[in-house]
């Protein structure tokens, strides 16, 4: 299922960056050098990063007797910038740092010792992380607390305010999710890792498609007036897979992987799926049906070329085979998705509907050249595709990018169906 799929994902990459990808990070932002137009690291950003490099990894000639290094160093180091923050009610990201290791060694971590016995308050540690999210140190301090103490991590998802931190979350994504190199890629790396673990609390992916947002100004494919913060996830996850595949080849399918199963995960919680997400799915669908099915010919053009054209080209045919199974898996995970969306609340997705049906041609009984491995999963697809398809007809039909049209055709059929 989704959920099991995500978790299973998250179970796999969770340890992975903590001991080798966040490290590496911190020392880059550490040293890195600045450009004439970027501005150098603050003293506030370098001892936060300073800290969470020595709490992942102190030395062992460093460790105090008879103290967890950790606890020692997050206590010393906190105190860097108290003069900056004396007499300000809010609080430095390099403090709640520092607290945050005290606290997940003194039962925070273990499970309730951060809510009970009062040491520290979590709304001001919550609140100072998303003030400065999504740079890039905040965003390794919430990794960081996501992973090793509960107490932060219970609190964080029983927040009601899912935008405040979601949407700066999806904001770095969005920024970096297009952007080329090493650098920007390692931050989407992370940030896809912090949405995972998020996205495996169904309350609070119900919340995200409860909440909207009145406007979204760094979103440029297109102006989204009011949105839920869920259907915005959609959007920006969609985008980040469009980007990664705009290369001749396939660029990294951890990127895509992450995505998909994220989308997987957020799937069963869709609620009045805006518009543009709907297209959004559909249309990543599509490109990923048409990356296969340009596979599947090259590969058979390679093999009617003959013994030799084959053995020259062995390194290159098994390149594409990996490729064109990294294709299918992802083309499966997002139909489950689709699935999962259609199963849970077929009622309130009439725009995911309508985008299926503006391009029918891609599923059952349409799509006589789809990958026979998807049979399973196409089959419910095709089954909505002939029950709406003739009903929207006899009704006059309606467009998925209609604000209001699809509300007006598709209710009753849609509970009918329902009830079927």
């Amino acid at each position: 299922g989704a959920g099991a799929y995500g978790d299973a994902r998250a179970r796999r990459w969770g340890l992975l960056p903590a001991l080798l990808f966040v490290p590496r990070q911190l020392i880059a932002l550490l040293f890195s050098s600045s450009g004439p137009s970027t501005p150098p690291p603050t003293l506030h950003s370098a001892s936060l990063c300073l800290l969470l490099l020595l709490v992942q990894d102190l030395p062992r000639g460093l460790r105090p007797h008879g103290r967890d290094s950790r606890t020692a160093v997050a206590r010393q180091l906190g105190a860097i910038d108290d003069d900056l923050t004396s007499g300000s009610p809010s609080m430095s990201s390099t403090r709640a740092a520092a607290a945050a290791a005290d606290l997940e060694l003194s039962g925070g971590g273990g499970g309730g010792g951060l809510c009970s016995c009062g040491v520290f308050p979590l709304p001001r540690l919550f609140e100072a992380i998303c003030a400065q999210l999504p740079a890039e140190p905040q965003v390794l301090l919430l990794h960081h607390l996501l992973h090793t103490n509960r107490g932060f991590l219970r609190y964080a998802l029983s927040r009601t305010d899912v935008d405040a931190l979601l949407v700066p979350l999806l904001r770095g994504l969005y920024a970096c999710g297009s952007a080329k190199g090493a650098p920007a890629r390692a931050r989407v790396y992370l940030l896809l890792i912090v949405l995972l673990v998020l996205s495996q609390d169904a309350p609070l992916m119900r919340a995200a498609f409860a909440l909207s947002v009145a406007r979204v100004p760094w979103y440029r494919e297109r102006l989204l007036g009011p949105i839920s913060v869920g259907s915005l996830l959609v959007c920006v996850l969609c985008r980040v897979v469009h980007a990664n595949l705009s290369s001749a080849l396939w660029r990294d399918a951890y990127v895509t992987s992450t995505c998909i199963a994220l989308l997987a995960n957020v799937a069963p919680h869709h609620a009045q799926l805006h518009a543009h997400a709907a297209q959004s799915l559909v249309s990543l669908y599509a490109r990923l049906a048409r990356r296969h099915a340009a596979l599947v010919i090259r590969r058979g053009a390679q093999a009617g070329g003959g013994d030799a054209a084959a053995g020259a080209s062995a390194p290159v045919a098994a390149e594409q085979e990996a490729e064109q199974a990294a294709v299918l898996d992802a083309m499966r995970t997002l139909l489950e998705a689709i699935n999962a969306a259609l199963t849970a609340s077929i009622v309130h997705n009439a725009r995911l509907v309508y985008a299926i049906l503006e391009r029918a041609h891609l599923f059952p009984p349409h799509a006589h050249a789809a990958p026979s491995e998807l049979g399973d999963v196409l089959a419910n697809v095709g089954v909505v595709v002939a029950f709406f398809a003739p009903r929207v007809a006899s009704a006059g039909g309606a467009s998925a990018s209609d604000g209001g049209g699809a509300e007006l055709v598709l209710p009753s059929t849609a509970r009918e169906a329902a009830a079927a």
